[in-house]
């Protein structure tokens, strides 16, 4: 019997829509009984709802419950409290996500009416069993090791070598299968920040450390060097091989130690080819920008990490420090916000140290602080000899609270007086971010301020701030929602690609077009025409099945949250530390401008997640203490 609700309740939220469909007014007013009235109302309301057809819902049964039935042979039949909680936070984001993901403007919908309200009981309901199943299967192959595949005949002598060669096989198979893409894109995609950084560079507009000075020349190099050769087109493409190479040796790295990990004889194998794969990753090696190597030295300071956890006495005997050393630096010097992963992990490991009183913990304790330290002031020596501009813009440490006076702007304009536009005006343009606010990214909104402002009118406006916010708690909420829920969203895939070499562009900055012909920059009609293809290929890996899951970032996010609760049950303390950075990472790409569809900001959790997975069955497999 609870295995039939079960399965009743997650087909229907999977098969229902949370938008309030349109009743048939002339109808529902010549009911005469009012009890009627509303049983006609819920009906109609409900079977307008229904988002599949017949058939499509008899297969989504049949396949529930083929899972539920797996679900018999699993060693572990019921989830902790802790597990419990998550799977309830991520069933109600869930809901949350359908109502934003369907363009609608508030989540008070869910909650407008018994049938509205009878539909979001489902929608959690039913996800809630989905992430309680997914926490059973996790669970289990956590205790029990990653299940062994029987294998094709002529698929083993092909594993058998990789599991010798890991690391050779890895770096073999990938550059085979991006080699050919970094070809059909030549030279490449530049955006908005890569241009933003070339143009400082060459002098077209000042140069500033918004950006880090080490990912500008680093860019900006390959391009000099390409119009020394004659063709910036073939600068770009110098950098997409060079960025791809360090990519690929990333991946290398962290796929050998999954393979000691994980003891399978093939899930190194075929994550090999899913990471080369996945156009959440392989759509972005032609892109020229500093978070693909930012998310190469992300991975490898966890894999140095993991190591470190792993066997302390290889760690050191072996110099793994070093990459260590260099990851944190690299990181740091590539992208601001990495610094404060650093911190936090070194936090971590200094608590760590003190409480385990090791020598050796101590040293680490040393090796990340000075890495750290080294990082600034190399960060801080690269400004002043570049000279660039090194004031820190205050848009960038506020983009939330910007983001929720643009919603209050917007929704509540006619409640906010003379008095207090005034008050947002002398730090944002009132007029222009009631207009252009967007719930999906801050930018638009944050670029009205103006750094002029005085600390007196910064006070005014922030205590403006708080009191709308005891008018409205709501709209602040949802604005910080709207902008976040695709990090725990399955349903939908947001995913924005970058597809051509003039993808910088924009329809309001024509100037831009002048900087492409001024360095040199030529787009190529053959490779755009191919470029329109892979546009519609990847937007339909994102519609498929199981792929587009795959594909979508916020599956790997979910994975390591429940990774993460499990080991808190199980007091696994190292996996939890080895999340600590990933956390980090996290918590500072919620107080970021944008997440949803940018996937440059978010692959490092792609390609951490498999190396995470992978630990973790390693330290359930230690002894306890």
């Amino acid at each position: 019997m609870k295995k039939k609700v079960v399965i009743f309740f997650i087909v229907l939220s999977l098969s229902l829509s949370i938008q309030k469909p349109v009743i048939n007014a002339i109808e529902y007013n010549s009911i005469d009984s009012q009890f009627l009235a509303l049983i006609y109302h819920f009906l109609a309301n409900f079977t307008n709802s229904i988002k599949y057809s017949p058939l499509s819902i008899l297969l989504l049964s049949f396949g529930v419950y083929f899972i539920m039935n797996k679900t018999k042979s699993l060693k572990i039949t019921s989830t902790s409290l802790i597990q419990k909680i998550l799977s309830l936070f991520l069933a109600v984001m869930t809901l949350i996500g359908s109502v934003y993901a369907s363009n609608i403007e508030s989540i008070t919908i869910a909650f407008a009416g018994i049938v509205q309200l009878t539909k979001s009981g489902i929608i959690m309901t039913g996800w809630f069993f989905i992430f309680e199943i997914s926490q059973l299967f996790l669970t289990t192959i956590i205790k029990t090791g990653i299940p062994n595949i029987k294998q094709p005949t002529f698929l083993k002598s092909i594993i058998s070598r990789y599991q010798k060669k890991p690391f050779t096989t890895a770096t073999i198979v990938l550059t085979i299968m991006w080699l050919p893409l970094l070809i059909l894109n030549y030279p490449g995609i530049i955006m908005g920040d890569s241009l933003q950084q070339i143009t400082q560079f060459f002098g077209f507009v000042p140069l500033r450390s918004d950006n880090p000075i080490l990912s500008t020349v680093f860019i900006s190099a390959f391009v000099k060097l390409g119009q020394f050769l004659g063709s910036a087109n073939f600068g770009i493409f110098l950098h997409s091989i060079v960025q791809s190479a360090i990519l690929v040796l990333s991946l290398a790295f962290s796929l050998k130690l999954i393979q000691r990990f994980g003891k399978s004889e093939s899930f190194t194998f075929y994550m090999t080819f899913l990471l080369g794969f996945l156009p959440i990753i392989s759509g972005l090696i032609n892109v020229a920008t500093k978070d693909l190597l930012f998310s190469a030295s992300f991975l490898v300071f966890i894999v140095s990490l993991a190591i470190y956890l792993h066997d302390q006495n290889y760690f050191w005997k072996h110099r793994t420090y070093l990459i260590t050393i260099g990851s944190i630096l690299i990181g740091i010097l590539l992208r601001k916000n990495s610094l404060y992963v650093a911190i936090l992990s070194l936090l971590v490991v200094l608590v760590s140290a003190l409480l385990r009183r090791s020598v050796k913990n101590y040293r680490i304790v040393l090796i990340v602080m000075g890495s750290i330290s080294l990082a600034v002031v190399m960060d801080n020596a690269l400004v002043k000899l570049a000279g660039a501009n090194n004031e820190t813009l205050r848009r960038e440490s506020l983009s939330v609270v910007f983001q929720q006076t643009a919603r209050y702007a917007h929704y509540y304009d006619e409640e906010i007086t003379l008095a207090e536009k005034e008050t947002i005006n002398k730090v944002l343009d009132y007029d222009k971010i009631k207009n252009v606010y967007n719930p999906r990214i801050s930018d638009p909104v944050k670029a009205t301020h103006l750094e002029s402002a005085s600390s007196q009118e910064m006070k005014d406006y922030l205590n403006l701030w708080f009191k709308q916010f005891k008018n409205h708690p709501l709209v602040y909420l949802e604005a910080t929602l709207n902008q976040n829920y695709s990090f725990f969203y399955l349903e939908k895939n947001p995913n924005v690609y970058y597809l051509f070499l003039t993808d910088a562009y924009r329809r309001n900055t024509p100037i831009r077009i002048q900087y492409y012909e001024d360095l040199g920059f030529k787009e190529n009609k053959q490779v755009k025409d191919f470029q329109l293809v892979k546009k519609y290929y990847y937007q339909l890996f994102d519609k498929l099945p199981v792929l587009s899951q795959l594909n979508n970032v916020a599956f790997y996010i979910i994975l390591l949250m429940m990774i993460m609760v499990f080991s808190i049950q199980k007091k696994k303390n190292k996996t939890l530390v080895l999340l600590i950075p990933l956390i980090a990472l996290f918590l500072s790409l919620l107080a970021g401008p944008v997440v949803t569809g940018y996937v440059r900001y978010l692959i490092p959790f792609v390609m951490c997640g498999p190396l995470v997975f992978a630990f973790s069955i390693w330290e359930n497999r230690q002894p306890s203490p």
